[in-house]
């Protein structure tokens, strides 16, 4: 059902660095519908707590600007279609693709060790002295980042290829 609605999102999300939120909304209430057409309102209601798996999960990476609120927005869309378990898949498969996608452009770019150095100085800084610095800051640029909705799409295609 997401397959159609992933590639425009993906899109988005590499180009613009953004997943437009008009496109989520489409497949949250597309998957509603056809949740609620399939199981009813019970259905419906369990689903809604699978989505908030996700938001639980990644919420403390948002708020240190890990991760965009697009791809968590898009995480908990995918779950509603899903199983509890089948989410701990999603998001361990998109983890797995999005650090070997990372740690290709680290390479491809030159910039693996500055990256782990500034991983390191973070980690120290949030934890040790508790600065509330954010991770990811526009200035420094979306050269060392990656676009979390594509490893999402892969993850979510070995789900549809029955992976998971």
């Amino acid at each position: 059902m997401f397959c159609l609605l992933m590639i425009p999102i993906v899109f988005c999300d590499i180009k613009y660095h953004k997943i437009p939120n008009k496109l989520l909304i489409v497949g949250v209430v597309s998957s509603w519908v056809s949740k609620f057409w399939e199981e009813g309102f019970i259905g419906l209601g369990m689903c809604l707590g699978c989505m908030i798996i996700p938001f639980l999960l990644l919420f403390p990476l948002f708020v240190m600007r890990m991760i965009g609120a697009g791809d968590i927005k898009l995480l908990c869309m995918i779950a509603f279609v899903m199983k509890p378990g089948q989410i701990i898949y999603l998001l361990l498969y998109a983890c797995l693709i999005g650090g070997i996608w990372a740690i290709m452009k680290m390479i491809w770019n030159k910039s693996f060790i500055k990256r782990f150095l500034y991983l390191k100085n973070y980690v120290t800084r949030r934890v040790m002295i508790g600065e509330r610095e954010k991770y990811f800051s526009k200035e420094e640029g979306y050269r060392d980042t990656i676009s979390f909705a594509l490893p999402i799409g892969l993850s979510y295609l070995l789900y549809l290829g029955g992976m998971y």
